[in-house]
């Protein structure tokens, strides 16, 4: 008589008897390495007649060797097959091994509500028969597959008492397969209640059995678990390497859906190690293969996942979406603990939106759901959101309560990281809603966070700006700088694994009270060094991020739903844009493309912890022989701190926010106010003074640091923040002369970032493109072929022209992708269009189509100079933290070196004008800036001795709203 032994989880089969050797080592190969198993149980089937006796075996051996591969669908059927011949030839107990082996078949299945809410009751009935048959041990065996099924479904204490009915049974009769896989479970749940000192030494002793046997298949099983463990106990590093560990296992076997269990958990991780772009690349990945393998459970996960780094970027409409199509997920597969995660997740989201009142009532709801789910750490995690929604509503007591109920819970529960976070909210609690602040208490609890928080960047940071104001408020000056500037750093290594304005932008706006304490302590130690460095470490991080990436394209399963989603978008450009369906396309749209530029792991390098200022000077210096300075403006909300640097000296100005400045401002750069402006219409004849607006706003933003040496042939660098960006620099008046007459001016994003060095090639090549007519989508422009022509005319390489029928999306996308050398110049004539606060609908009009912003992002321009003969080229979305959604910026992360645009509308009539000068200077080897200085500068000279018919041709209107606007100092 053969005994076959299907054992629950590992679904061990012995072959006892003697004369059937063959079947016996199979069975031990596929506990090694189950996919060369099946190919020789197969290969077997091949040559056994299928009324030979031993095909039955040999169909047994391949559907558990298919089911070790977790091949399911081939194991169901080969065992089914094996259970009917085995009882054609009266070996009962061995199709009771088949028929428990046809469960673990079900549970590998894709979820199937009615199939898996039979598996309870088939493994109960089997257990009923072996304990009939008076195997005890097959009974244990097949209580492990309980167990396991139990695990599943989010239930870990009935794992527990299940495990200790069946404990004696397994650990005194079974082989160390049944033991390893029994403690493995245990550790398992041990883990899920928080019990994780003794879930590793439960792991400890399941290695151990595993080792003995070995079975790597089920040692990377352990790592899997292991890493589970590390990430619940705050080791993260330890994590990610056991996750490692056992994915190249996995990978080895062929094992497909256990690597998507491991980039699951790999996901989860880069997440709280602030990787948030990795993290994000990596779930993308996960979320597309466990669609294609049906892991619906997988599926739901990485919904999960997707919202957790929403979450942290303070995304919070595409967090709050993740999270509630992970919950209807988890709820068809009946997962009522996953379901519960996601329940909480979306209450910290209504926290973040304000919305108290609803977070509270969703949270009363939810600590029932743990407490009938004996869910311990659930029910703590309940308590501290409650303690955090207190402090936010200002009801002290009742906060200081919760969070010490909280921190007193996961104490308990061996949870370091969330006790963590406990004494961090205690800390600031301490700091904001007390009359007289207990310093040293604050001082203790938050030191103790940031200890415990080393691998939680998203939360360590606050730890270190809460030190550095209690230091601060004790008169430390220096200890509290030393911790802003650290927490400043992590804030800024958070950003730089993003690509996406709107979440790097987010991330600022949570520090933002830390940037403004850093600086103005910073100024007020007269560190100057420390303020430059702190603007440029926050300063337009997401445009250097996209600049630097390699070559980025959307992914094939993404290319339908933003081709989708884009075309949607632009039906609504012209629509009314306040209702909830233009609301909800925007947020899909950032949406998917959030998903598209971290389709693949973006290779950037962190932000450099200081500005090196030596270098800089030097490199200026090389650049710009003639002399340069350098203005950069920092926004700190009351006041803006205006730094100068030049080849010997840095220095600082404060420029008040007074109501004269912001007056000021409107007048220049609003549009109702610009033709009045640039025109000397109103403000003249209320004062008698000519260009009156533009002498006093150049008086409050530049002479207070213009420096006496300064000439016409000298470099000004401007980099401005926040709503400095809409200001028209070339058309400020400084001691009655015009700023681009007194410097070569030239706009920058920032310091932090050197350009590209310029690619060693002859290719003098053009791109032109023109649209003169788009149907009804905007008014025709008669004179872009002539503006073509002079362009033509000037330049000195060969020239490709894509006009008006040639000027379609495609054409365009087509010439920038495929010409493998790129472009020197790109001059596009079109209509383009800023939408005010929606900077994502930015886009230039061709013939056919719109190009959006994201769009011309993604292209690669290779150093190329782009010249935007359209409207609004250079209007910017200003977002916190100086992320900026603009064409023009967008043609810097492109890859652009360098682009000429104007801030507001350019008149048809004036085009020829200003561009004649423009191409003169570039063909004769002008770099764009000078180019720029000599077209303006030709123009004022000009403007007084033309006809009065054509003034306003060479009007500053006609000018001024023109800069150059470069990625690095020396742009050419």
């Amino acid at each position: 008589m053969v005994n076959t032994l299907v054992n629950s989880t590992c679904v061990t089969i012995h072959f006892m008897e003697h004369k059937l050797p063959p079947w016996l080592r199979l069975q031990h190969l596929a506990d090694r390495d189950p996919r060369r198993a099946a190919h020789l149980a197969q290969r077997a089937l091949e040559q056994i007649s299928p009324d030979h006796p031993a095909y039955a075996w040999a169909a047994c051996a391949y559907g558990y060797a298919a089911m070790r591969w977790e091949r399911s669908d081939i194991a169901y059927q080969w065992l089914e097959t094996a259970c009917t011949l085995l009882a054609a030839q009266g070996h009962t107990m061995a199709v009771l091994h088949c028929r428990r082996a046809l469960v673990m078949s079900t549970l590998l299945t894709p979820y199937h509500p009615i199939q898996h809410a039979t598996i309870p009751d088939r493994l109960d009935g089997l257990i009923e028969v072996y304990n009939a048959a008076e195997q005890p041990l097959e009974a244990a065996r097949t209580s492990i597959q309980r167990i396991w099924f139990l695990n599943m479904q989010g239930d870990p204490r009935d794992a527990l008492a299940t495990a200790e009915a069946i404990e004696h049974i397994i650990m005194q009769q079974g082989t160390p397969y049944d033991q390893g896989w029994l403690l493995r479970l245990r550790a398992h749940a041990c883990t899920r209640l928080g019990q994780t000192e003794l879930a590793r030494r439960l792991l400890a002793q399941s290695i151990e059995r595993f080792t003995q046997v070995r079975s790597p298949l089920e040692l990377a099983k352990c790592w899997t678990v292991a890493a589970d463990i590390d990430q619940r106990s705050q080791h993260y590093e330890q994590a990610l390497e056991n996750l490692d560990r056992a994915r190249a296992i996995f990978q080895r076997l062929a094992l497909p859906r256990r690597v998507v269990l491991c980039d699951v958990e790999r996901g989860s991780v880069l997440g709280e190690l602030g990787q948030l772009g990795s993290a994000l690349t990596t779930t993308q990945h996960v979320l597309t293969m466990a669609e294609q393998f049906h892991m619906q459970f997988q599926v739901a996960i990485s919904d999960m996942h997707l919202g957790n780094i929403a979450y942290h970027a303070r995304l919070n409409d595409l967090a709050l979406a993740a999270y509630r199509r992970a919950q209807r997920r988890f709820e068809t597969i009946n997962q009522p603990y996953y379901s519960l995660i996601c329940g909480r997740n979306e209450a910290l989201v209504l926290r973040e939106e304000q919305q108290h009142a609803v977070a509270l009532d969703l949270l009363v709801a939810l600590a029932a759901e743990a407490q009938r789910l004996g869910d311990a750490i659930e029910a703590a995690e309940n308590i501290f959101l409650r303690g955090q929604i207190c402090s936010d509503m200002g009801q002290y007591d009742e906060a200081c309560t919760y969070l010490q109920e909280a921190y007193r819970r996961f104490s308990v529960l061996d949870h370091p990281v969330q006790a963590g976070e406990c004494l961090l909210e205690q800390g600031w609690l301490m700091l904001r809603h007390t009359r007289h602040p207990n310093l040293a208490a604050a001082q203790h609890a938050l030191a103790t966070a940031y200890t415990i928080l080393a691998e939680r960047p998203a939360y360590q940071w606050r730890a270190a700006f809460g030190l550095g104001y209690c230091a601060e408020l004790q008169g430390h000056h220096a200890a509290a700088l030393d911790q802003y500037l650290t927490a400043s750093r992590t804030v800024a290594t958070l950003r730089v694994s993003l690509a996406s304005e709107h979440a790097s932008s987010n991330i600022f706006r949570q520090a933002t009270e830390l940037y403004q304490h850093a600086l103005r302590l910073a100024v007020r130690l007269g560190h100057l060094d420390m303020v430059l460095n702190l603007a440029e470490q926050q300063r337009a991080v997401a445009l250097y991020v996209q600049r630097d990436r390699p070559a980025l394209h959307i992914p094939p399963h993404l290319q339908a739903t933003y081709e989708q989603q884009r075309t949607h978008l632009r039906s609504l450009i012209g629509a009314d844009r306040t209702g909830t369906a233009f609301a909800d396309a925007l947020t899909a749209y950032l949406d998917t493309l959030l998903r598209v530029r971290h389709s693949a792991t973006l290779d950037v390098a962190q932000p450099a912890p200081q500005l090196a200022i030596a270098a800089l000077r030097a490199r200026l210096s090389t650049a710009h022989p003639e002399g340069w300075t350098v203005l950069t403006y920092v926004d700190t909300g009351d006041v803006i701190l205006l730094l100068r640097l030049d080849a010997d000296d840095l220095t600082l100005q404060q420029i008040g926010w007074d109501t004269e400045l912001q007056q000021l401002l409107r007048l220049a750069t609003h549009r109702q106010y610009r033709m009045k402006t640039y025109l000397d219409i109103q403000r003249r004849q209320a004062t008698g003074t000519r260009w009156a607006t533009l002498n006093q706003l150049g008086a409050r933003l530049i002479a207070p640091a213009l420096p006496d040496t300064l000439t016409p042939d000298q470099r000004l660098l401007i980099v401005p923040s926040g709503r400095l960006q809409a200001v028209p620099w070339a058309g400020l008046r400084v001691g009655d002369r015009w700023l681009c007459e007194q410097a070569i001016l030239q706009v920058l994003p920032g310091l932090a970032a050197q350009p590209a060095p310029l690619p060693a090639t002859d290719n003098h090549a053009a791109l032109l493109v023109g649209c003169s007519t788009f149907g009804n989508r905007a008014e025709d422009l008669p004179g872009v072929a002539a503006a073509l022509d002079l362009v033509a005319a000037h330049w000195h390489g060969s020239a490709t022209r894509l006009v008006d029928a040639d000027a379609t999306r495609r054409n365009v996308l087509t010439q920038l992708k495929t010409n493998a050398t790129g472009y020197r110049l790109i001059h596009i004539a079109s209509h383009a269009q800023m939408v005010a606060a929606q900077g994502l609908l930015a886009h230039i009009k061709l013939t056919d189509d719109d190009l959006l912003l994201d769009e011309i992002a993604r292209l690669q321009l290779q150093g190329a100079t782009v010249v935007l003969g359209t409207c609004e080229g250079l209007a910017a979305d200003v977002m916190p933290g100086d992320e900026i959604l603009s064409l023009s910026w967008a043609l810097l992360a492109a890859g652009a070196r360098a682009v000429v645009a104007s801030l507001w509308a350019i008149y048809d009539r004036a085009a020829p004008v200003f561009l004649a000068p423009l191409y003169t200077a570039l063909a004769r080897g002008d770099d764009v800036p000078r180019a720029l200085a000599y077209a303006q500068r030709t123009l004022i000279v000009q403007a007084e001795t033309v006809d009065t018919k054509e003034a306003a041709c060479y009007a500053p209107l006609a000018w001024a709203g023109f800069c150059a606007l470069g990625v690095g100092g020396d742009c050419g």
